[in-house]
């Protein structure tokens, strides 16, 4: 019996080992999680999240598509889609993904600080600016929004023969 016992801990030990394997990283979680439940629009869309702070992001946007597949009113794969096109310059449509995360989660303060950096990056201050003011109507306390309002208000009350603000 106690062979027995010590033959089935040591099989369990090493099922463990090899499964923790799989959570070595977030990639590797969510691409397991991808492989085990393909139509799962959360996985996708983690792994997409994984891809994209890897610096890969031709595969996040595949990620964040199929994630929208399964899901089209998925507001995180939007956000990671405003993510990617922001980080690629392509800022029109980051400014229309991150829109459209908020329109499906107005609540959705990553969304709506991303896209205030997107306003910003296109000269509309005055947006950006409301854009972080939204931030704090939800959560008063964030921190960057709050520092992002400050800078552009600042910069706005600085320099008023040169303020690039319409």
């Amino acid at each position: 019996a106690l062979a027995l016992l010590l033959t089935l801990a040591l099989s369990l030990s090493a099922k463990t080992l090899n499964r923790n394997e799989d959570y070595r990283n977030e990639e590797t979680l969510w691409l397991q999680t991808v492989k085990a439940r393909p139509d799962s629009p959360r996985a996708r869309g983690n792994l997409g999240l994984a891809l994209y702070y890897q610096g890969r992001l031709e595969e996040a946007e595949f990620q964040f598509h199929e994630a929208l597949k399964r899901y089209p009113q998925m507001a995180r794969a939007y956000g990671g889609l405003g993510l990617v096109f922001r980080k690629r310059g392509q800022l029109e449509e980051a400014a229309r993904a991150l829109t459209r995360a908020i329109e499906l989660d107005p609540k959705f303060v990553g969304a709506r600080e991303k896209l205030g950096l997107v306003l910003e990056a296109m000269g509309k201050w005055e947006a950006a600016m409301e854009e972080y003011r939204s931030v704090l109507a939800i959560m008063p306390y964030h921190p960057t929004s709050r520092a992002h309002l400050e800078r552009l208000q600042k910069q706005r009350t600085s320099f008023p023969e040169k303020d690039p603000l319409p």
